[in-house]
């Protein structure tokens, strides 16, 4: 059987993506050929810019006239065709917008995957709202990362049946490490960001200490809060337990969160309104047998059963959180059971090659 030749677009080039959409790149089935360099792609996967010479600009001028496409537009347009792409498969909602008058013309199949700020983030909805409300016709199908997310895109118009939920995941090797037999302390992963909370997790956590907890909290990620937290934790005389690593390798991470003990994250919806999709920190945490304490938002609701894997609170319950820290600490056996129980699902439901079947298996589907 003939593999499917499959665009993939991203505004970053393969290095500069985040893992999970280099393990899309990885894993999408079929011949996947890269396009890159802002929300209207301008680079090819091996590097060359997507131009037109002398004679294809005046094709261009003509061609023009019937396809209403504008010169980077058009740029695109061609290189699709000569590279004979089956199907396009975008990341977030505003490529899609960039590229939907180019789908029109081409009249070939478009999944888009939205991973969060591109469907919660006002001032987004707000810049591409009037080509959102046509991408529901544009494309054959969508992938969401929360199931909130997914009802979400069902609201704005998205058929059903169109609309597929599949969390990223996390790397499925997280799921067999070897664990330490001592782990000890607490980690926060993820950008310093005003809806990864990381205010309301310090000032959770110093409750907790205020009420006698004596352990460490860390922090590993870095962004445009930093400095506050930094600043807060300074003039509360919290440095003895609570530190700042910034942005580290992803190796690096992995290895702190095998030797920590109890995992982190107050998510909240910022004041633009942006949310979390599903955070792959979250899911490797359960996958290493951290238990895990967060928040009732987005896709977190999904992957951590309250209770079972871990403890969620409503948004900006400090006090909430602080009791859970403190019944973790003090509670070695149902960390132990809450860890393991979240391997377990982790192992099911939520590695990286659990998201790629869903997403293969999609694409199958669309291109029968």
């Amino acid at each position: 059987m003939k593999k499917l030749k499959i665009a993939h677009i991203s505004p970053d080039t393969f290095e500069k993506s985040s893992s999970f959409i280099q393990a899309n790149i990885q894993g999408l089935e079929g011949i996947v050929v890269p396009f890159y360099g802002g929300a209207l792609p301008n680079r090819s996967g091996n590097g060359d810019l997507l131009g037109l010479n002398v004679f294809e600009r005046a094709i261009y001028k003509f061609r023009n006239q019937v396809l209403g496409l504008n010169r980077s537009e058009y740029a695109f347009y061609k290189a699709i065709r000569e590279n004979r792409i089956d199907i396009v498969f975008t990341e977030y909602g505003p490529t899609a917008c960039a590229i939907a008058r180019v789908i029109e013309r081409l009249k070939i199949p478009l999944i888009i995957h939205f991973h969060g700020y591109d469907v919660y983030h006002q001032p987004t909805l707000n810049k591409y709202k009037g080509t959102y409300s046509k991408l529901s016709s544009i494309a054959t199908g969508v992938i969401a990362v929360s199931k909130e997310m997914r009802q979400e895109l069902i609201h704005w118009g998205f058929p059903a049946e169109k609309v597929v939920y599949s969390p990223c995941g996390c790397h499925s090797r997280f799921v067999e490490l070897p664990l330490p037999s001592s782990r000890s302390g607490f980690l926060a992963v993820g950008r310093m960001v005003e809806k990864k909370g990381p205010l309301y997790t310090i000032e959770a956590f110093e409750k907790a200490l205020k009420k006698g907890l004596d352990d460490h909290l860390t922090f590993i990620g870095d962004g445009p809060l930093l400095e506050e937290c930094m600043q807060y934790v300074r003039q509360n005389g919290l440095e003895r337990y609570i530190h700042f690593l910034g942005h580290q390798a992803h190796d690096f991470v992995l290895e702190r969160m095998l030797n920590a003990r109890i995992f982190l994250q107050h998510s909240v919806t910022s004041s633009e309104g942006d949310k979390e999709g599903t955070p792959v920190s979250v899911v490797e945490a359960m996958a290493v047998e951290m238990p895990v304490i967060s928040t009732v938002h987005a896709g977190i609701q999904d992957v951590v059963g309250q209770g079972v894997s871990g403890f969620l609170v409503a948004e900006k319950d400090i006090d909430g959180m602080a009791d859970y820290i403190l019944k973790l600490a003090k509670d070695d056996a149902l960390c132990a059971k809450m860890g393991h129980e979240g391997r377990i699902a982790v192992k099911g439901n939520y590695t990286d090659k659990s998201h790629l079947k869903t997403i293969n298996d999609f694409i199958h589907q669309v291109m029968r």
